[in-house]
């Protein structure tokens, strides 16, 4: 929600209060420890087209044609209004953590040159999500850190421009965003093993998935906060990597997982992660275990199309959620923006937003909190796991969703409609 400034109280603190409240308002009591608590948001940013389209292609023609479609409409995307609404969202609840999922870089290359799908080489930037969202919370006065950076995918595909063939480029990251006055100790950044293959000619393409985290000192104690977003198109592939994913986690000290699971409870990879995971919005209940997937492509829908909860704050080593809520929900979410000399209201993201206080382990009075130093944010674009397990065959036809999911679709859908639209240039 974009909040109005003149009047904004922090959400966090009104929902601890609620959460004190609830426990009998037993504020006078002595404290014989102290018992830190971690905020954490996850939101997923989304690129804001719909790149299913490019499955309307037929051949290289026809795939330029879509790729320029989807050029025109990402330049005339409101990202800054979106953005925007999401610094509010973040600004008003003060987590102490955001955990971003398609933290999106879009840039082009005009003339093109365009060689191959994995060997990009546009700069202009055109959208850059993750920069754009920390002007806009320095703006509102909230002031965040990367502490960890993850480079998962970075492709390239020809477009028709006005003026001729442009290079479109579409880099996926995730990210931790941490409060600027608390320090970080070590930071990590890996793509998983797991990934969907896809065979194009001669190249040997994977779509990577990931997980970024960093040590947070907050309250005398220290936890790892990690952001992920698993795969959406093989179910396989998806367990995979939340298996992963749960045997980096460390077991020394309490751990947050803030991802877009592209799972949902029920299912197999909800039901492993939950093996070993407590879930913030389950254990509240409510409103705060609603749906959190996905509006319409164009972000343009009235009433909200939600429908799976696939967003979750997960976690270990924390006693319990204190205070949950979903935000970016409410159709008083949307924002006004001018597209192309057209005012429209859109919603801030497709997906929306949780955030959940987590009640850290006593620490005794006496007990000193530890020295930690902030290393500079991290990218992971050097290392990059191989292997994928022996059943991970994307599926030929794969549900449309909304988001940068659909970067692996673009991809794995390029196998699927055929080689001839990703091959390289013909001289």
């Amino acid at each position: 929600m974009a909040p109005n400034d003149a009047n904004r109280v922090s959400r966090r603190r009104l929902l601890h209060g609620a959460a004190v409240a609830a426990s009998g308002g037993a504020l006078s009591a002595p404290a014989t420890v102290d018992r830190p608590e971690l905020s954490v948001m996850t939101r997923n940013l989304y690129v804001g087209v719909d790149l299913f389209r490019l499955f309307e292609a037929d051949d290289r023609a026809g795939l330029r044609a879509v790729a320029g479609e989807l050029l025109a409409d990402l330049r005339e995307h409101p990202f800054s209004a979106r953005l925007d609404a999401i610094a509010g969202e973040i600004a008003a609840a003060g987590p102490d953590v955001v955990c971003l999922q398609e933290a999106a870089l879009v840039r082009t290359r005009n003339p093109s040159e365009f060689d191959a799908v994995d060997d990009p080489g546009a700069s202009e930037v055109l959208a850059d999500l993750l920069s754009g969202l920390l002007a806009a919370l320095l703006a509102r006065g909230a002031a965040y850190e990367p502490r960890a950076t993850l480079v998962t995918n970075d492709v390239e595909v020809p477009a028709d421009g006005e003026d001729g063939p442009i290079d479109l480029r579409l880099t996926d990251r995730v990210a931790v965003l941490v409060r600027a006055d608390l320090p970080t100790d070590a930071s990590v950044a890996t793509r998983f093993d797991a990934g969907v293959p896809v065979p194009i000619e001669d190249v040997d393409l994977t779509v990577r998935r990931g997980y970024a985290g960093a040590d947070i000192a907050v309250g005398g104690r220290t936890a790892r906060a990690v952001t992920t977003h698993l795969e959406p198109l093989s179910a396989p592939i998806r367990r995979a990597q939340a298996e992963e994913l749960l045997g980096a986690l460390p077991d020394d000290r309490p751990v947050a997982v803030g991802g877009d699971l592209n799972s949902v409870p029920g299912e197999d990879t909800y039901d492993l992660l939950r093996s070993d995971l407590g879930d913030a919005g389950a254990a509240a209940g409510g409103g705060s275990a609603g749906p959190t997937c996905c509006q319409e492509a164009n972000l343009r829908n009235e009433a909200s199309s939600l429908s799976r909860r696939v967003d979750a704050v997960l976690h270990r080593g924390a006693g319990r959620s204190t205070a949950v809520e979903r935000v970016g929900e409410a159709p008083g979410d949307r924002v006004t923006a001018d597209v192309d000399g057209e005012t429209v209201r859109v919603w801030p993201s497709d997906h929306a937003g949780v955030v959940a206080s987590l009640s850290l382990p006593a620490v005794p009075a006496a007990t000193a909190s530890p020295t930690a130093r902030t290393p500079s944010p991290t990218a992971a674009d050097g290392t990059t796991p191989t292997g994928t397990p022996e059943e991970s065959t994307p599926p030929a036809s794969p549900e449309p969703q909304p988001g940068m999911g659909l970067l692996a679709a673009l991809l794995a859908g390029g196998a699927a409609v055929g080689a001839r639209l990703w091959g390289r240039r013909e001289d």
